[in-house]
C-alpha cells in the first residue's frame, strides 16, 4: 500500500513471459490481487496475461518496444517502474530518456541484483555502470549479489542500495521432492 492506503501502482519492464519467466510468474502474478500490476515486454507474450495484469506487449522489435514503454508510461504514474535484468534496465532507461520522463526515473525506477558481479556478460558489466549511477533504489538480492559489486559501483549507489536477502518456500520444494 502506499500513503493513501491504496494499491502500489507497480510497472515491470520484462524482455518475455514465458512459463519459466520469473518476473512475471514471481513478481506479477502473486501480487496481481494485492497491487496494480502493469507489465511492459518486448516480444510478444508466449502464455495468457491475466485480465488484472494491464499488459503493454512488445511486437519483438526494439521500435515496438519503445511503442509499448511509451503507453505504458504514459498510462499512469507509477509507485515503481522495475527492471530486472541489465538488458531491461537498459531500454527503461533509454527510453524514460527519448520519452521526457526522466523525473520518474529519478522518483520510481528500482533494479533488482539476482546475481553475482563476475556472472555478468562483460558487456552487462559495463552497461550496469548507467543503471547505478541513474536509478533511484538499487537492491541486491543477497549479502553474496552486494559483495561480489565491485567498490566502484558500491560506492556509485551507495545510498541508493538496499540488500534483501531472497527467501525459500520450503514447503513448494518438499512438494516437488515428494512427487518425484
Amino acid at each position: 500500500m502506499n500513503q493513501n492506503n491504496k494499491p502500489l501502482n507497480i510497472l515491470h519492464i520484462i524482455i518475455s513471459v514465458t512459463d519459466t519467466n520469473s518476473q512475471f510468474n514471481d513478481h506479477s502474478l502473486p501480487m496481481m490481487d494485492k497491487r496494480n500490476i502493469a507489465i511492459c515486454t518486448y516480444y510478444k507474450s508466449a502464455k495468457k496475461i491475466p485480465s488484472e495484469i494491464t499488459n503493454f506487449e512488445g511486437d519483438n522489435t526494439l521500435i515496438g518496444f519503445f511503442r509499448a514503454l511509451k503507453k505504458a508510461l504514459n498510462h499512469q504514474k507509477y509507485d515503481a517502474i522495475h527492471a530486472h535484468a541489465v538488458p531491461t534496465g537498459i531500454l527503461l532507461l533509454l527510453g524514460m530518456i527519448i520519452f521526457g520522463k526522466y523525473h520518474q526515473l529519478i522518483d520510481a525506477t528500482v533494479y533488482t541484483i539476482h546475481t553475482s558481479y563476475p556472472n555478468l556478460k562483460p558487456r552487462n558489466r559495463l552497461l550496469i555502470i548507467a543503471i547505478f549511477a541513474t536509478f533511484s533504489k538499487l537492491v541486491p538480492c543477497s549479502y553474496a549479489s552486494f559483495t561480489s559489486l565491485p567498490k566502484f559501483l558500491q560506492k556509485l549507489g551507495s545510498k541508493k542500495l538496499q540488500i534483501v536477502q531472497n527467501g525459500v518456500d520450503l514447503s513448494r520444494i518438499n512438494r516437488v521432492l515428494v512427487n518425484r
